[in-house]
């Protein structure tokens, strides 16, 4: 972890007579996306159907988010509304 420094020689306007020196550790910013995908028992870059709406999806997990394939297109599209209906049970991972 980095540890961070701030210097602070004025409050409220005023010049304060010594700094205060305020010092903290910051986190490297983990991506979590690993872990989601994992909660549902796939893998980064693993492709999955679902099924939501009366309608088959194909998806994957990848670093950048879930992601829905485009038949239409024929193209990978970032898609995160489809997260939120697996998360809250409207749409459900099924086996081909």
């Amino acid at each position: 972890m980095a540890e961070d420094r701030l210097e602070v020689t004025h409050l409220m306007g005023k010049k304060l007579d010594k700094p205060i020196i305020m010092k903290w550790k910051s986190e490297t910013k983990k991506n979590k996306m690993e872990q989601v995908a994992a909660m549902f028992g796939k893998k980064l870059g693993e492709h999955f159907c679902v099924s939501c709406c009366n309608t088959r999806f194909l998806l994957k997990f990848t670093s950048d988010g879930l992601w829905v394939f485009d038949d239409t297109w024929g193209h990978w599209n970032g898609e995160d509304g489809m997260l939120e209906a697996l998360l809250t049970g409207e749409a459900v991972i099924v086996d081909e």
